[in-house]
C-alpha cells in the first residue's frame, strides 16, 4: 500500500546490506534486528577504540555514542565526522573529502558539520585542499537530491518534508527542549541538555584559548578541531530551534565536543586545562551512571516489553487477518514484528502522496478510501474527551463509532506503549 523513501540514505544502505544476505536464509525479524543492533554496537565501539587516546576516553566516547540510542544514523555520522577531522589534521585531504561525501549521504543536515570542516581545511592547508573538501560537500548534497529524485520523483525525502513542514513555533520548541525534550521520559528536566551544556561550554572555552594557534603555525592540528566544534554546535542549535530533540540528536554534540576537549586539553594550561580534565572525567562518570541506569530500567521494563510482544502476536487473530492496520504514531516496532502489515500514519515512513493527505487533514477519508477497518493507538494522550485524535485529523474519531478490540495490559507504565486496537463499526 505504501512506498517510502523516509530513511537516511547511507544508514539505510548499510542495514539493507546486512539484511539482504540474511534474508536469503531467514525472514525472522529477530535475526535481522540482531544484525542491525550488532552493527550499531560495533560502530559505537569503533568510535571509542579509534579516536580515544586513553582507556577512559575510549570508554567515554563509546558510552556517549550509546546514549544516543542504538539503530540510529547519527552513530554512523559520529564515526564519519571524527574520521574526517583526523584526516584533515594529518593533511589527507582526499580521505577527508571522501568522508565528507559520506557524512552528507548519511544525513543531509550533516552539511552543517561538514561546512566548517571544509573551511578548516582551507585555513589549515590552503585554498586547494579547502576547495576539494567544499567540492566534496557539494557532491554529497547533489547526490542526496539526485538519488531522492530518481527513486521517488522528489528532491528530498518524505521524512525531511514532514519535519520541515511541521510549522513549529520557535519559542515553543526552545521551551520544550530546554525543559523536557524527549531524551528521557518521566523526569521534570532534561539531563541530556545538562551534559550538552557542560560539554559545549568547556569545548568552546578551550577553543577560545587556541584560536590564535588555529591561525598560526599549529593551524593544521588545531583548525579542524575548531571546525568540528563549530559544526556540532550548529547542528545541535538548528535542531534545538526547529525540531523535537530526541536522544539521537545529542549524539554528534556529545561525541564531537568530548573529542575536541580530549584533544585540546593537553595543549592548554591553568584553569582551562583543569576544566577540561574535570570535564573528561566527570562526563565519563555520568556516562557510566547512564549505562547503569539504562540497564536497570531495561530489566524493570522486561514485563512491559513482553506485554507489547504479546499484543503484536495477537493482532492477526484479533483483526481477522485484515489486509493492513493503520497506526498514526510509534508504528516502527509494531510494524517490524507484526505478521499483519502496519501502515505508518505520522508520515515519516510513508509516501509523498500520503504527505498530501496529512497536510490537507484528510486522514479519515484516506482510511475509508483504503478500506481500513482497524487502527492502533499507542498513547493515552490520543484519547481526549469523547473522541480519538490521530495525526492529520481535523476532528476526533467519535468513540461511539469504534469498538475496542484489544488492549495491552499495563505491566510497567510507559507513555508510548499504551497500545489499543480499534475497529470501525462501519466494517
Amino acid at each position: 500500500m505504501t512506498v517510502t523513501d523516509g530513511y537516511h540514505m547511507l544508514w539505510g544502505w548499510l542495514l539493507a546490506a546486512l539484511s539482504w544476505p540474511a534474508g536469503l536464509l531467514t525472514a525472522d525479524p529477530n535475526v535481522h534486528l540482531f544484525l542491525h543492533l550488532a552493527a550499531s554496537l560495533f560502530l559505537m565501539l569503533t568510535i571509542g577504540l579509534c579516536f580515544g587516546e586513553t582507556w577512559l576516553e575510549r570508554a567515554a566516547l563509546s558510552g556517549l555514542a550509546f546514549m544516543g540510542t542504538a539503530l540510529m544514523e547519527t552513530t554512523l555520522l559520529c564515526l564519519l565526522m571524527l574520521a574526517a577531522t583526523q584526516a584533515l589534521r594529518s593533511g589527507r585531504a582526499l580521505t577527508a573529502a571522501a568522508t565528507i561525501v559520506l557524512m552528507v549521504l548519511c544525513r543531509v543536515d550533516a552539511l552543517l558539520i561538514a561546512a566548517p570542516l571544509a573551511a578548516a581545511a582551507w585555513i589549515a592547508w590552503g585554498a586547494r585542499r579547502g576547495l576539494i573538501c567544499a567540492g566534496a560537500l557539494a557532491i554529497g548534497v547533489i547526490g542526496q537530491l539526485l538519488w531522492n529524485h530518481a527513486v521517488s520523483g522528489h528532491w528530498t525525502s518524505v521524512a525531511a518534508q514532514v519535519k520541515v513542514g511541521a510549522g513549529r513555533n520557535l519559542l515553543a520548541s526552545l521551551t520544550n527542549n530546554f525543559m523536557h525534550g524527549t531524551a528521557v521520559v518521566g523526569l521534570p528536566f532534561n539531563p541530556y541538555l545538562i551534559i550538552a551544556t557542560i560539554l559545549c561550554s568547556v569545548a568552546f572555552w578551550l577553543c577560545a584559548t587556541q584560536w590564535r594557534a588555529a591561525l598560526g603555525e599549529h593551524r593544521s592540528r588545531i583548525a579542524p578541531l575548531l571546525g568540528l566544534a563549530l559544526g556540532c554546535g550548529a547542528f545541535f542549535a538548528a535542531h534545538m530551534m526547529a525540531n523535537v530533540l530526541h536522544a539521537w540528536y545529542y549524539t554528534p554534540l556529545f561525541v564531537g565536543f568530548y573529542f575536541v576537549i580530549s584533544q585540546l586539553c593537553p595543549l592548554t594550561s591553568g584553569h582551562a586545562r583543569l576544566a577540561g580534565r574535570v570535564t573528561l572525567y566527570g562526563v565519563a562518570g555520568l556516562t557510566l551512571a547512564f549505562i547503569l541506569v539504562w540497564a536497570q530500567r531495561a530489566q524493570q521494563f522486561r514485563p512491559e516489553a513482553q506485554a507489547v510482544r504479546d499484543f503484536i502476536a495477537a493482532l492477526p487473530a484479533k483483526s481477522n487477518d485484515t489486509h493492513a492496520i493503520f497506526q498514526s504514531d510509534g508504528s516502527g516496532y509494531t510494524g517490524f514484528f507484526s505478521a499483519t502489515p502496519i501502515v505508518n500514519g505520522d508520515g515519516l515512513a510513508n509516501s509523498h502522496d500520503y504527505l498530501d493527505v496529512l497536510r490537507s487533514k484528510e486522514v479519515l477519508n484516506y482510511l475509508s478510501r483504503n478500506r481500513f477497518c482497524y487502527f492502533i493507538t499507542d498513547t493515552n494522550d490520543q484519547m481526549r474527551g469523547s473522541g480519538i485524535w490521530l495525526t492529520g485529523l481535523q476532528e476526533p474519531i467519535p468513540l461511539d463509532s469504534v469498538d475496542l478490540v484489544l488492549q495491552k495490559p499495563t505491566r510497567v507504565p510507559y507513555q508510548y506503549t499504551m497500545l489499543r486496537l480499534w475497529k470501525f463499526k462501519r466494517c
